[in-house]
């Protein structure tokens, strides 16, 4: 369900245990208004809106004691009471536990991406996008551009008496161009038949298997088109080449407005560390477990500079293989609820593409 460290999860089992159900439902309410306001909660605030039936003077003394067991704390005396990161995983638990209703119409979500027809690169483009506005929050989707990735198709399209293009399909859609140089003319049906030697021999091959030995054993075979093969060779080990990560990143602003953000010093941490894309794409895919939400949350993040934000992740699939993660990046006083069911929404959209075939 969730990645979170062996002594959080004893730590929470035995303190779950300890609450009372009146507790439970305080910590609850004081969780979800410093969510809503920024703002210390008083007992007063939760007296009027929340609980109308008990006295300020009960909910202080249960407050005392829930920030005694490390689940609050107070900036100052006269203040009210703030949430650890152990009580926003109380409560992010309590959301993964079925105990919060959480509900986002995924169909949204599918009628955005049938209307975007485009290359892979482009739509995880669109979808970082729609993360963000939909979240308010910084949106992160890794691309893994896995060498285990099969070759579709390759296509050679003549542009000219010197020139084609070639184009390399491979499986989960990504698209690859690259105009060949051509040093003497080739007619349209010499290029077809090369383009259907090419994808007899390499079509349905990893991209990892692209190996020298392979493509020697091409050029043997395409003596007369040696001027064509060399640049396709090129262009296939400049594909191999790029399989990597790629990362992209939506909604920068949006964290320029959240309060706790207005310290400059501490913006200027969190945004170094945003430029670090190949780190940020690594720390996304180790936290990600296929088939889940995952949610690390403020001091649970190994990265000490990031331990002001919370970090919900959620791996994605296309044509049966785990292709990237999706990622939401925000304070510790994230709308968990709002962001863990949009997430829930997005990987059933996948799924819904994974079924038809999309």
């Amino acid at each position: 369900m969730i990645a979170v460290s062996t002594l959080t999860h004893r730590v929470l089992k035995r303190v779950r245990k300890m609450l009372t159900e009146r507790q439970k439902q305080i910590l609850l309410a004081v969780v979800k208004d410093y969510i809503e306001s920024a703002k210390p909660v008083g007992s007063r605030t939760l007296s009027k809106k929340y609980f109308p039936n008990l006295s300020p003077a009960t909910i202080r003394n249960e407050m005392a004691d829930l920030e005694e067991m490390g689940l609050f704390y107070q900036p100052h005396t006269s203040a009210g009471r703030v949430p650890t990161s152990r009580a926003y995983r109380y409560y992010v638990n309590a959301i993964l536990d079925g105990e919060e209703e959480l509900f986002v119409d995924e169909h949204l979500f599918i009628e955005f991406i049938n209307k975007t027809k485009e290359e892979v690169e482009s739509l995880l483009r669109r979808i970082g996008k729609l993360l963000s506005k939909t979240t308010d929050y910084l949106s992160v989707v890794v691309a893994l551009r896995s060498r285990e990735c099969a070759i579709k198709k390759v296509e050679l399209v003549k542009l000219d008496s010197m020139h084609a293009l070639m184009i390399i399909v491979t499986e989960g859609g990504w698209i690859h161009h690259k105009v060949l140089y051509l040093r003497e003319d080739i007619d349209v049906e010499e290029l077809e038949e090369l383009e259907r030697y090419i994808n007899e021999r390499i079509s349905g091959r990893a991209l990892g298997s692209l190996n020298e030995n392979l493509l020697r054993e091409l050029l043997s075979r395409l003596e007369g088109y040696r001027t064509v093969y060399f640049e396709a060779a090129r262009a296939l080990r400049e594909v191999k080449e790029k399989t990597d990560k790629k990362i992209y990143l939506e909604g920068r602003t949006n964290i320029l407005k959240l309060p706790e953000f207005k310290d400059v010093e501490k913006i200027r941490i969190i945004l170094e560390v945003l430029e670090e894309e190949d780190f940020m794409a690594k720390m996304l895919t180790e936290v990600s477990r296929e088939g889940d939400i995952s949610v690390v949350i403020g001091d649970e993040n190994p990265v000490e500079k990031m331990r002001e934000c919370s970090l919900v992740t959620a791996s994605y699939s296309l044509g049966g293989k785990i292709m990237g993660v999706l990622g939401i990046i925000g304070p510790t006083r994230m709308d968990y609820k709002k962001v863990i069911s949009i997430m829930k929404a997005m990987t059933q959209v996948f799924s819904y593409f994974e079924e038809e075939g999309s």
